[in-house]
């Protein structure tokens, strides 16, 4: 899947989602589209039993916040559920834009909002942050998610494989 359009990334991102992947896996899927390049843009809902093998995400624009799910997983009204999902060779390609405090960068969310969102299950394997400056990287990034705002479960999720080429 090359240069994806996400689902949910017109603003207002009113969306709900539910979405079973029926433990189907996803190859090569790139994404350089909006300020939350994923596959959902924003994730308010569900996504459940997916894999994916091969990710490449582009920033585009300032002040993005990108993951393969989505580049927000919930908002201050809808929490996001995120569970039995494997992410596996996840590079994020950074201009070194998305340097202020509200940018989250992560292997399977941008960042989260809000309370209640729920990761379960969550296996990432292989994570790479590069950045065409290397003086100009992201000031939060996470294996499983760049930037938790709120509250929220994280049970048995997993991280290996995680590196960042540039510094801060």
């Amino acid at each position: 899947v090359k240069d994806w359009t996400p689902i949910n990334a017109q603003a207002g991102f009113k969306k709900k989602i539910f979405f079973d992947g029926d433990n189907h896996t996803i190859y090569n899927f790139s994404c350089s589209q909006t300020k939350y390049p994923s596959f959902f843009g924003v994730l308010n809902g569900t996504v459940q039993n997916l894999i994916f093998d091969g990710v490449t995400l582009y920033e585009t624009e300032t002040d993005s916040s990108i993951g393969t799910i989505g580049g927000f997983s919930g908002t201050n009204k809808i929490q996001a559920i995120v569970r039995n999902v494997i992410v596996k060779n996840v590079k994020i390609q950074t201009k070194g834009l998305s340097t202020g405090s509200g940018s989250g960068f992560g292997a399977v969310a941008g960042q989260t909002q809000g309370d209640g969102n729920n990761f379960f299950g969550v296996k990432v394997s292989g994570f790479t942050i590069n950045s065409t400056d290397p003086a100009k990287l992201p000031r939060n990034i996470g294996g499983l998610i760049g930037y938790v705002r709120g509250s929220g479960t994280y049970r048995d999720c997993h991280v290996e494989n995680v590196s960042i080429v540039g510094s801060r």
